[in-house]
């Protein structure tokens, strides 16, 4: 009821964002958050600070809890997920921003036109920016950062990268450990990713069926929904269950277009119904 009540006071679906999927009581509904916690802040930004359509109230009564029926728009379908990014810095760290730049270079190329590699930079900046990231500074960072991640792939690249240790050994080198070593020649790459870590640990990469690319918290899966509900900041993901939809997670989804995904002038009595269980 406490979910309800806020949804119901906000007209706003804000509420959302302190569910958790892997922190879930079994007989709570998905969309409703684990008070019994306390409640957990993420980093992930809204896409961009605008005016929503607000919640369609005439939809909201007591009496069809537990479900929650919600107003929005289908904007993609999740396409690919890569590996959650553990807790703790380390090997498991490192061997998990490998495969998800291995996942954006999947892509072939970036619906804004800049390069695939500068929006994954970038998707990593702006899902996370806080006051210790300064979005021009650190993009240069990330810049050698992807090569440092490309070359950990391709050996023979490797050596304009890593100043000590022969060329053989440097060709030779398992990707985590060739990454390590660059990481220890250049501090202000390693200051970065430590910051990057602090702020994304727990959390994944994903694809879209847009060709864009986003970070979630959520226990996500390839086919699971993007939507944009009425009453939020940010793109919500769902996942079809019977006629009905379980709550995954927020998100944030790169350049995503506004205008185009729900234009300002869109009534919300236009909107698709989801209702949420």
């Amino acid at each position: 009821m406490v979910s309800f009540l806020s949804i119901w006071a906000t007209r706003s679906v804000q509420v959302l964002g302190h569910v958790l999927s892997g922190q879930r009581i079994h007989d709570l509904p998905s969309w409703v958050p684990d008070w019994s916690e306390p409640p957990v802040q993420h980093a992930i930004m809204a896409n961009e600070q605008r005016r929503m359509p607000l919640v369609d109230m005439d939809l909201i009564d007591p009496s069809v809890l537990p479900n929650l029926p919600l107003r929005g728009n289908l904007y993609a379908k999740v396409n690919s997920v890569g590996t959650r990014m553990p807790k703790g810095p380390g090997v498991d760290s490192i061997e998990c921003y490998i495969s998800w730049h291995r996942l954006a270079l999947q892509l072939d190329s970036y619906p804004t036109g800049q390069s695939v590699l500068t929006a994954f930079g970038q998707t990593l900046l702006m899902a996370f920016q806080s006051e210790n990231i300064d979005l021009d500074e650190k993009l240069r960072d990330l810049k050698l950062w992807s090569k440092v991640l490309i070359a950990s792939e391709t050996p023979s690249s490797r050596r304009s990268l890593a100043t000590t240790g022969h060329t053989s050994e440097v060709e030779s080198m398992e990707p985590y450990l060739f990454v390590s070593q660059c990481l220890a020649q250049h501090k202000g790459l390693m200051r970065l990713m430590a910051t990057f870590h602090r702020e994304v640990n727990g959390s994944v990469f994903f694809t879209t069926s847009t060709g864009q690319m986003g970070i979630s918290y959520g226990n996500i899966k390839p086919g699971d929904l993007i939507v944009l509900f009425a009453g939020a900041e940010e793109p919500n993901i769902i996942r079809p269950v019977s006629k009905n939809y379980e709550f995954v997670g927020r998100a944030y989804v790169h350049a995503l277009n506004w205008d185009e995904a729900l234009p300002q002038e869109t009534r919300v009595e236009d909107l698709e119904i989801f209702v949420l269980i």
